[in-house]
């Protein structure tokens, strides 16, 4: 674990050093693609908390052409014995792979690459129906953000900010399917 965050010129967080230890032990990268798979790992899991279901729906949101690579880790986190208490003391003794290998037996850690799949084309429309909602909802809250009324002010700009969310979230996921695109045509 410290091979892990010193190669990445990271530090322990007081209070997560349990999440940071199963991205280790479960093989999962300090990246945003694989902090959501995590959080899908974990979900399926058992571990139900706001933040794991928050960065989940995040991810099904912004990446839907990887519903499947997040399904499996959810499967994957199923078959696999209760990790949300697992502490870097428990575990200080053992050498990683044999860990990993009684910890995981039943689950297959061999995990592909995310690549360009038949959801491609879902993504591209979601992202698109993601930017229209969002701007619809801007142009909705538009004129309300004017009002001397707070009430109409603040109503209307928790909206507006999801809307602008939602447009900046399929900007992104286009861009991503496009890095992924060219990434496929490459090889």
């Amino acid at each position: 674990m410290a091979d892990t965050m010193q190669a990445r010129g990271l530090n322990l967080v007081p209070g997560f050093e349990s999440h940071d230890l199963k991205h280790v032990v479960l093989n999962y990268a300090l990246e945003p693609m694989d902090e959501i798979r995590l959080q899908a790992f974990m979900l399926g899991n058992g571990n139900r908390t706001l933040p794991s279901v928050l960065i989940f729906l995040f991810g099904l949101l912004l990446l839907p052409q990887h519903w499947r690579i997040f399904h499996r880790d959810f499967r994957a986190g199923r078959a696999c014995p209760a990790l949300a208490s697992l502490t870097i003391e428990q575990c200080q003794h053992y050498q990683l792979h044999a860990f990993q290998q009684q910890l995981l037996s039943r689950y297959v850690q061999s995990r592909p690459a995310p690549t360009p799949s038949a959801h491609a084309v879902f993504g591209t429309l979601g992202s698109y129906a993601l930017m229209v909602v969002g701007a619809a909802a801007m142009l909705f809250c538009f004129p309300f953000l004017w009002s001397a009324n707070v009430a109409d002010l603040i109503g209307a700009g928790f909206p507006f900010v999801a809307g602008a969310i939602f447009v900046v979230g399929g900007f992104l996921n286009l861009t991503l399917q496009s890095a992924l695109r060219a990434r496929a045509a490459a090889e």
